[in-house]
């Protein structure tokens, strides 16, 4: 009967231990994990006489367009993954698009960063309505925080692109 049970213990003990090796074994990937994310608490509307926003909005090779409505949001961007994203490893820089509704982008802030070593940066393209993001280094659990101001009503579509040597897929969450 003892050798039963010693038998039971054995198997069930190779068992656990089997699945925690395995279990750790997954999280010793050293892989960057991209993320962004829209606060959606953060939208919205902005009142052109107040904010200091100009009535005509020159976007593309058109003429200049009434805008009527403006919007202000924040994003985050951060790497949620155990390996770092260095300046070196980007295939693709990380770019943040709206969707044709918007007629621009009007500016893009880092109202916040997670450490200054990382030095981001931004560079706004208002002909094509996308916004790049720059750094030299994102370790794991660094974050920018950006404020984008467009031209365009208050329901939009965001996404981003971009890719890394050895990174998961953009993607929100």
């Amino acid at each position: 009967m003892l050798d039963s049970w010693v038998g039971i213990l054995g198997l069930v003990g190779t068992l656990v231990f089997g699945v925690v090796s395995i279990v750790f074994y997954f999280r010793s990937f050293r892989t960057p994990k991209p993320l962004y994310r829209i606060d959606r608490s953060t939208i919205r509307n902005l009142d052109p006489s107040r904010d200091r926003i100009p009535g005509f909005i020159r976007c593309g090779d058109g003429p200049p367009k009434a805008a009527t409505h403006f919007v202000s949001f924040t994003m985050y961007f951060w790497n949620a993954g155990r390996g770092p994203i260095r300046k070196n490893d980007i295939l693709v820089p990380y770019t943040l698009h709206l969707d044709q509704r918007c007629l621009c982008i009007l500016d893009a802030t880092i109202i916040k960063k997670s450490r200054n070593v990382c030095r981001f940066g931004l560079e706004v393209d208002q002909w094509i309505g996308e916004t790049k993001i720059y750094f030299d280094v994102m370790e794991s659990g660094d974050e920018v925080a950006i404020q984008v101001t467009y031209a365009g009503g208050p329901s939009f579509k965001l996404h981003m692109t971009g890719e890394a040597v050895g990174a998961r897929t953009l993607r929100s969450r």
